[in-house]
Order: structure tokens, then C-alpha cells, then sequence
């Protein structure tokens, strides 16, 4: 598992309108990292060859790629939209993020979509949020939506939760939380933030998903060491890795 061969449970949410530049940045922090998460459609300079290069990059350092699309549409909507078009997010994306609004059959459709891949491919159910009035705080959404149950029943595709809280004692899956930030406690679009203790502690987490706490940082490299070495030593804590 990355987690324990790296010392690491961090993953950058590199939420930057150039490719170029998270290449530049994924080969400084790599070794800090057990996942690069990114927004493809946000790109200004998206193209499959710089894609393909930051995948080699991922490889090299080994940590994961989570394109967080946020899949929300019905299973042949969503299957074209994972395997085509532009981005052709299947060919490079290890995870990808999902909503279960429009039910399991998002899910077994982008199952049935990764099969023809060469290459492990999984999700992560988003169950929880990290802003504030998110509808998916209300525990109907999460138990009336079945969100483990999905995950149980497509264990084979579905890795983890993106989740504010411990949703299954099941540690086949991973919790991961975003909005994590050893300083600040919110922005002015309503972002609510909680420290590396706070996430794993009281929230459950497994993977810290952290953004702008180093994006915004006058030295990135140093703040990610901080993040890895503060997060991992609260996780082998609490979790007695």
C-alpha cells in the first residue's frame, strides 16, 4: 500500500488552470504524496501528451492520479464522458470522483467502462463535503442513498469515500477529506477548514486532502513535508499503522 511504503497519507489538491505547472510541481512533490488530484476541465493548457506525461510522473514517484469530475449524470451520459471526448479521463485517471445522486448505475457503468483499461482503475463516492451548507451534511443523504452500500456492493471499482465523517468500520475502504489547513478555519465561499488532528481524529480520515495550505505557500515543497510529516504521524497514531 502507498500509505505505508511511503510514509505518506497526503494528497495534493492541485486545483491550477495549467498543466505545465502541475507538471513542474507533481516532480517536486511527488515523493510527499500518495495522490495528485486535479480538475482537468479547469486546464488551460490540457493536451493528451501532457497528460501522459504527468502519468509517467505519478508512476516514478507512485502516487495515484484522482480526477475529480464529479460524475452526476445517468450511466451512458457518464460512461461517454469518462472513455471520450476531450479529456479521455479513462485513459490516465487511476481514480475518479462520484455523486450517487443518479443512483448505483453511475457507478456500474463506469465499472463496466474501466474493464476495457489495461490498468487498475477505481472511484471514490463522494458522501460528504467540506462546505458549508452542503446538502450532502444531511445524514439522510448519506444513509438514503446507500452510500456504503453502493461501495459494498461495487467493492471491486469503489475504493473509499470522499467524506467529512467515518462513514464504515470497513477498512477495506478509504475516507478521504478535503479542507484541510493547519492555520485557517474557512475562506469567503464558504470552505471550512480542519487541522491534520481534527481530520483524523474526529472526522475519521484516512487520506488529508489538502490545497490551497500549500498551493498558497511561499515554499510548496516545505509546506507538503509539513502536511506529509504532521498528517502520517497522526495517522500511525490513531490508526496504529
Amino acid at each position: 500500500m502507498i500509505l505505508k511504503e511511503k510514509k505518506t497519507n497526503l494528497c495534493l489538491s492541485a486545483d491550477l488552470p495549467s498543466l505545465d505547472e502541475i507538471i513542474e510541481l507533481s516532480k517536486q512533490i511527488g515523493p510527499n504524496i500518495c495522490m495528485l488530484k486535479i480538475h482537468c476541465d479547469i486546464l488551460n493548457d490540457f493536451s493528451m501528451e501532457k497528460i501522459l506525461q504527468l502519468k509517467e510522473i505519478s508512476r516514478k514517484f507512485n502516487f495515484l492520479l484522482l480526477e475529480d469530475r464529479k460524475f452526476a449524470d445517468i450511466g451512458n451520459t457518464v460512461k461517454s464522458q469518462y472513455t471520450k471526448g476531450l479529456f479521455q479521463i479513462s485513459q490516465w485517471a487511476d481514480l475518479v470522483t462520484v455523486h450517487i445522486l443518479p443512483g448505483e448505475g453511475i457507478v456500474e457503468a463506469l465499472e463496466q467502462a474501466a474493464q476495457s483499461i489495461n490498468e487498475p482503475r477505481g472511484c471514490l463516492l463522494i458522501a460528504q463535503m467540506s462546505s458549508k451548507g452542503a446538502l450532502t451534511d444531511n445524514e439522510d443523504y448519506v444513509k438514503g442513498l446507500c452510500a456504503v452500500q453502493c461501495a459494498k456492493k461495487y467493492s471491486n471499482f469503489v475504493i473509499g469515500f470522499i467524506s467529512q465523517s467515518r462513514l464504515t468500520t470497513d477498512n477495506q475502504f478509504l475516507h478521504c477529506t478535503p479542507g484541510i489547513h493547519l492555520n485557517n478555519t474557512g475562506d469567503q465561499l464558504g470552505q471550512q477548514y480542519v487541522t491534520p488532528r481534527q481530520a483524523i481524529d474526529g472526522r475519521g480520515a484516512d487520506i488529508l486532502i489538502v490545497g490551497r495550505a500549500i498551493l498558497d505557500s511561499i515554499n510548496r515543497v516545505k509546506t507538503a513535508e509539513e502536511y506529509q510529516e504532521e498528517g502520517y504521524r497522526v495517522y500511525e497514531q490513531l490508526r496504529h499503522v
